[in-house]
């Protein structure tokens, strides 16, 4: 249920109820991957006394009150303050990380895949620069875009029990990096001795979105 909608930045979006205390913001036309965060941004900086926790993903952001949503006219409230608010420009960084491609797992079948040789892929591979456009499926997970179309890749039917801490992977029309060892589906091209996730370190991930990544 669409319970309001709201201009930001020239642009429409709609909030529906995920929950008693969570809502789903929704571009009605597709929207760059660099004002979603900016969107965020300008909601956590308006109102980070009422947020609990905010979850960007490529066109979608959901917000997590620290309270029970009383009312639409409450929320209605909440998202004109919103209206007012201009975009923040984020500190952006640019990482180079490390890759040894001979610890590829899954090499006869990117070639297979693409059609491309195992050098052809690294050199097009290298080539990009890459975009963090978002954080998750595990802790530490990295996920970029900017993948030159001619490398996509299908994920995995059955996924791995276990991919090493440090994969580098393509999943998709994405390149990825595994922050922790875990279960994944991605087809994995090489490891990185870069340690993307640590828990104890504040912020836990080395990497943000939208900062920017070259691969070497």
């Amino acid at each position: 249920m669409i319970i309001t909608t709201f201009n930001w930045n020239n642009q429409v979006f709609e909030v529906k109820a995920l929950s008693e205390t969570a809502v789903l913001v929704q571009p009605q036309s597709p929207i760059t991957l660099e004002n979603i965060h900016h969107l965020a941004e300008s909601i956590e900086k308006e109102a980070a006394n009422e947020i609990e926790d905010i979850i960007i993903s490529y066109q979608n952001i959901v917000i997590c009150f620290t309270h029970l949503i009383y009312s639409e006219n409450e929320i209605i409230h909440f998202f004109k303050k919103i209206n007012k608010t201009t975009a923040i420009e984020s500190d952006i960084q640019k990482h180079y990380i490390k890759v040894n491609f001979e610890k590829g797992l899954d090499w006869v079948i990117v070639e297979e895949m693409t059609q491309l040789t195992k050098n052809e892929v690294i050199n097009l591979f290298k080539e990009k620069k890459y975009t963090v456009a978002m954080l998750g499926f595990i802790p530490g997970f990295i996920y970029l875009k900017g993948l030159d179309e001619r490398l996509t890749c299908g994920r995995k039917a059955i996924p791995r029990k276990k991919i090493p801490k440090g994969s580098v992977g393509i999943g998709g029309k994405q390149a990825g990096i595994y922050g922790l060892s875990s279960p994944g589906g991605w087809q994995i091209i090489g490891q990185t001795e870069v340690n993307t996730f640590d828990m104890n370190a504040f912020p836990p991930t080395l990497l943000k979105p939208l900062d920017k990544v070259i691969f070497i």
